[in-house]
Order: C-alpha cells, then structure tokens, then sequence
C-alpha cells in the first residue's frame, strides 16, 4: 500500500496501472486542484481515505463520487459551501462519512440502497434539508453516525440541520442505539411510540423541534436514560405518572412545550440522580410538592419559570448544591420566606425571580453571609420598596447581573464597598432611586450595560464613565440630569457605545460633537449582527456551555414606545430628546454610518438641517421635531434607503418636500407645523405665482402736482 499525501505545490505521483484505473486517476487530479489546501489522501487497495485538514472554502467537486475505492471521506469544519453531491452517499465501499461542522454545506440525504457499506455518518451543523428517509434501515453496517450492522447502531446524529417530517418509526429497530440527537431540526409530527424500543438509549435529544402530541407513556421504560430533553417543541398532557421509574435520569428538559395537568413534583423528585430539572413555560394548572424531606443530593440547577406559582416551593430550603435557580413570571406574592436563604442555598449562582409580585427579599440581609457566590441577580418587575443596602464586598466581587427594574425602590443608587467590580450588567430603571451616580462604578470595567431611566437622580453628565472601554448600552432617560455635556476630557471616551439615550433630562449647551466624534463603535459595521448582547461568561451546569443571560430595555423606536427584550448588536442608537439642547446640529454626527435611530426632537436646536446626515446610510428613523431648524429639508436625505420613520415637524422649514424616494409617503402630522413647507403630501401646492407689476413711478406734471 502507497499513501499519497500532498499540498498544493506537491505533485501526484504515478500508481501503477495495475492498481488504480485512469478515471480515478483523473478523479483524484481534480480532487486535488479543486481545493489548493493542505489535503491528505491515500487511495489505497482496498480502503482509500481523503481527508481535508484545513478551511478550503470550495464547493465539494462531483468528481469525488468518481472514487469507486474510496472507503473514508472527512471534510469536518472546511467551511464547505455549496451543494453537497448525493451520489458520494452511494460509493459502494465508502464506509465512514464525515462533514460535520460545515454550516454552509447544503443538500438532502438520499435513499440508501440496501446494504449500504456506510457504518459511520456525521453531518452535525450543515445546512442539509428535507426529510429523514425511512431507508435509514438499509443501513445495515451503520453502527455510530458513528456505527456495524442496523440492529447494532449505537449513535445517530443529525442536529443542527433543516430535517423535516416525521420521525421514521423504523428508527425504533436499531435496538442498540445508545445516542440519539436529532436537536434543532424541523420535525413535526408525534415522537414514534416504535423509540421507547430503544431500551439500551441513554441519551434522547428532541430539543427545538415542531414535534407535537403526548410524550408516550412508554418512555418510561428506557431505564437506561441518563439524558432526555424535548424541550421547545409543541408537546400536549402531562408528564408521564410513573417518570420516577427513569431511576438513571440526571437530566429531563422539557421546557417550553404546552404540557399540562397537574406537575407533580412530588414523583418527579423521586429521582435521586437528578442533576439539573427544566420545567419551564408549560402550562401547568397547579403542582404538589414533594414531602418536607425530599432532599436531592445532586440537584444544581431547577428551571421553573412561567409555572403558575403562587408560593416559592418549600423542597427548595433542603437542597444544599443548587446553583441554579430559575422561578421568574409566576405568581408568587408577598415576601420571601426566612428560610429563603438559609446555609443550604450558599452555592447559588444564578437566582431569577422576576416578574412575580414579591414585595420584599431576605436577601438584603446579606451581610453576614459569607459564602455566597451569586453571579446573576434578577428580582425585576415585583413589588419591591424600601432602600437598596450597599453590596457586601464579597458579593460586589463576583456578582455579574443586577437586575432591580420596575420595582419601588428609593433611596440613594447603592454603594459599592470597594474598589472590585465585576458586574457587567446594571438595571435599576422604573423606581424611585435619588442623589447622584456613584462614582466607583468607574471600578467596574467589564460593564457592558447601564440603564436608571425613570429614576430621580441628580447629576451631572458622566464623563467620568468614559473610560469603560466595554460599555455598550448607557440609558439616563427621565431623570434629573441637567448641564452643559463639555468636551471630552480624554481620547477615546465611550468607545464601545452603541446605545446611549439621555432623553427627558435637563442637558443644555450645544449637542455634545466631541463625543460624537469618539463613539466610533457606532461607525464601524458588525460582523455578526446576529447576536444578541448579553453576558456569555456564565458557567451553567446545565448546558455544559457557557450560559447566556439577555439584555432588555425600552425606548422609542420609530415613534413608538417599544421594549425589546433581546438586543441585537448592531441596533445602533442616539435618544437626545426633551432636553434643553441650541444651536446647530454638528456635521460629526455624520460620521456615525452605522448609526439605526437618531431621536434629536424637542429641543431648541437652530440652523438648517445639517447635511452630513445623508451618510447615515444605515438609518431607519430619524425624529427633528419641535426644535428651530429653518432653510429647507435636504434632498440628499433621499439616498437614506432604510428610513422607515422621519419626523420634522414644528420647526421653521420652507421650501418644497423633496418628491423622491420616501418623502412623499411619509404621514401628513411629519411636516405639520412648517408654515413655509410645501409639496406631497401637504395640501399646501408649490410654485411661484405671477404677481403683478408694481405701478410706474409718477413724472412730469403729476409727479409736480403729488410733490
């Protein structure tokens, strides 16, 4: 056997006619030309391998399928594109297929035909689509998606796809399975009863599917089960009553479904190796706990948001190694218990009680305890007062999240002990807090967000913020800010700020160009847009990853008070509204071009309106109303293509409406109050009208007799 290995400024070396035919030969040509990359291959007789170690980003070529001895391709993490060729799935010795983690690598998977040699196929997050052939069970060698013999597959993954249909009930044959993932694919229907065959299955993964109907009863049966989860899908009834049987489960997931009926925690706690138990946004009628006693010895992490609660469950004070606790959007009111935060709960990391109606919190009394590890704090939209005691350095250390908003709480903003911070994510909006900003918040670098909009604080602008090099979200809306917001003191203030809303307060002065000028975030295009802010540096037992807790708030968008509970990362915003704000509008707010919302309105602003905002091209809303401006509406502000939402009325404007693009579709009450305004969609017509000719001036003996 001769192995070839080559690279692109390698060349092919002759085999012998006696052991490589010329079509492969001129197949393995094209193989190699195709990628210019580091490529190893050996055609051997009998068993060929191609293997491709590193990012060719190329098409796979159909070539490929020219290679009738090939037995091993791997093409994981390639950053592959294109479409996949389907007669690869059908070389006849090809017996080990893998393309795992090449997410622009589409096609569908093919019939098999039967004895199919293939014992082990991956195509974990590709872009394959279409259904799930029920020639699966020609595979009679597959033994692993990884893989032997039908009847001895042991691991099946196809996650990450756009798979749809049904589940085929013939998976229910491969009586050896030990691993089935079939997670975030587009499959509907119910789960086959024909998979509760599957009696050696230890781990069941269904999450984010369409799959609707019961969860069979039957389940009950795979004893062997230490991991299912069916999670966010459209599953119906109730739990099945005898889940305790399931005496190797650590960890069921089935949140986010429309299960319903009665949640009998009291049999689900039966299971002594419960890890972590996800129950979250069903719709469960009530729940019955478990005995006073029912401590879980391996329970770190308990997920039971959106459960119809009217208490917090009282199992929860006997649980010593629970770092994860989620109880938010139930109906628990009143305060919390003393045994709340008893010495069992000193390992908690996460703790979420928001949106409840709970009107005072044990935790405040947290001085005293010393070994307290919480990293997220969200006690939001409850009914909490009183005054925010000051974070107990050992807690102001590690604590990531706190999250206090739509509550009523007063008093001064809350103290940091010291000069170590590690939140990245401060949320105080909607209470009654007063005095001035804390000046040692410019100890906690990692902040990322900051919001205290709807409070009463009394301040000056915080320039001395400005170093927080990873601050991305600054909102002071409706409080009691007030002065000149002066030059920057330093380079490079706020350079990741990318939402900054100072509206309602009692800023005057010129509109701060200097830091225009140095929001720089806000000129640069993000890579990946599609990402929502919010803290990923969060170990949660749970996922095995890193956890994610995400950022929300509230502000005017496009005209409308709208919350968003998910920020996207290139939502790029300036709110300086309802403030005291003259002169004119600074040219450096053109050089924002990533810039989405521009919210300058009622102020005192004077001037024409400042041509540089034809380079926002990125805009979507632009609101200038109620302030001075004068002079005409520019038509260079027709190039703003994405402009859903403009806004320049009550002003001093003249001239025609610019009759391009948008203009002319934009509602009436937009350019209401410009007397000097005219054009679509005004009733007020344009044009100069012919006046008459002033009389000749008089001469001669009149001119005489007026003298």
């Amino acid at each position: 056997m001769i192995p070839l290995r080559f690279a692109s400024s390698e060349t092919l070396p002759l085999m012998s006619s006696t052991k490589c035919h010329e079509q492969e030969r001129s197949a393995l040509l094209e193989f190699k030309q195709s990628f210019f990359k580091v490529l190893s291959l050996r055609a051997l007789w009998p068993s060929a391998q191609a293997r491709i170690w590193s990012n060719v980003l190329a098409p796979v070529p159909d070539a490929i399928a020219n290679l009738s001895s090939l037995t091993s391709l791997v093409l994981r993490y390639c950053n592959l594109r294109g479409t996949f060729p389907t007669t690869i799935f059908k070389l006849l010795r090809l017996q080990l297929l893998d393309l795992g983690k090449n997410p622009e690598l589409s096609s569908h998977l093919p019939e098999f035909h039967l004895h199919s040699p293939i014992k082990s196929l991956s195509l974990m997050q590709t872009n394959f689509s279409g259904s799930l052939p029920t020639s699966l069970g020609n595979l009679a060698f597959l033994s692993e998606f990884y893989i032997s013999n039908l009847t001895q597959l042991t691991m099946l993954d196809f996650s990450h796809n756009k798979l749809s249909g049904e589940i085929p009930s013939s998976l229910g044959k491969l009586v050896q399975f030990s691993y089935l993932n079939l997670e975030m694919n587009l499959l509907s229907g119910e789960i086959p009863t024909s998979l509760t065959n599957l009696t050696n299955l230890t781990s069941l993964d269904l999450y984010d599917n369409q799959l609707t109907g019961q969860i069979p009863a039957k389940i009950i049966g795979l004893t062997w089960l230490t991991y299912l989860d069916l999670s966010f899908n459209r599953l119906t009834g109730p739990i099945p009553e005898n889940i305790s049987n399931l005496e190797s489960l650590d960890y069921p997931n089935l949140q986010s479904n429309n299960l319903n009926g009665t949640l009998r925690l009291d049999v689900i706690l039966k299971l002594q190796h419960l890890d972590i138990l996800q129950l979250s946004s069903n719709e469960f009628s009530s729940m019955i706990e478990p005995g006073m006693n029912a401590s879980l010895p391996n329970l770190s992490a308990l997920s039971l948001a959106s459960s119809n609660l009217s208490e917090l469950p009282i199992f929860l004070s006997y649980q010593s190694r629970l770092q994860w606790l989620d109880l938010s959007q139930n109906r628990i009111y009143g305060p919390t218990p003393p045994w709340f935060l008893n010495v069992s709960m000193s390992q908690l990391q996460f703790l979420n009680l928001s949106r409840n109606s709970i009107t005072s919190f044990t935790a405040f009394k947290w001085l005293n305890l010393m070994t307290l590890d919480l990293r997220i704090l969200d006690l939001s939209k409850n009914k909490l007062s009183g005054v925010i005691t000051p974070c107990p350095s050992n807690l102001s250390d590690s604590l990531i999240v706190l999250n206090l908003n739509s509550n009523n709480l007063y008093g001064r903003f809350p103290q940091l002990h010291n000069d170590v911070c590690g939140l990245k994510m401060i949320d105080v909006s909607d209470n009654q807090l007063q005095g001035l900003l804390p000046r040692r918040l410019a100890n906690c670098s990692a902040l990322e967000f900051l919001n205290i909009e709807n409070n009463q604080i009394v301040d000056n602008f915080p320039s001395w913020m400005g170093s927080l090099s990873y601050l991305k979200v600054l909102i002071l809306h409706s409080n009691g800010f007030h002065g000149a917001i002066g030059e920057p003191e330093a380079r490079d203030q706020f350079p990741n700020l990318r939402i900054v809303d100072l509206s309602m307060n009692n800023f005057s002065g010129c509109l701060p160009s200097g830091y225009f000028d140095m929001w720089s975030a806000m000129k640069v295009h993000t890579a990946d847009d599609a990402h929502y802010y919010g803290t990923l540096e969060i170990s949660i037992a749970f996922s095995g990853d890193e956890g994610n807790y995400d950022y929300s708030m509230t502000i005017i968008n496009k005209g409308n008070l709208l919350e968003h509970k998910r920020i996207l990362a290139y939502l790029n915003v300036i709110d300086l509204s309802s403030n005291n704000f003259i002169k004119e509008i600074p040219n450096f707010v053109g050089s924002l071009t990533e810039l989405r919302m521009l919210n300058l309105s009622n102020n005192a602003l004077t001037g024409s309106i400042s041509l540089s905002l034809a380079n926002l091209i990125e805009l979507e809303s632009l609101n200038l109303s109620s302030n001075k401006l004068s002079r005409m509406i520019p038509p260079a502000l027709a190039q703003l293509s994405f402009l859903a939402f403009f806004n320049v009325s009550n002003n001093h404007l003249s001239r025609p409406i610019p009759q391009v693009n948008r203009f002319t579709t934009f509602k009436i009450d937009c350019y209401g109050g410009n007397l000097g305004l005219c054009g679509v969609p005004l009733t007020k017509k344009c044009g100069n009208p012919v006046e008459a000719p002033p009389p000749p001036p008089p001469s001669g003996a009149l001119a005489e007799k007026l003298d």
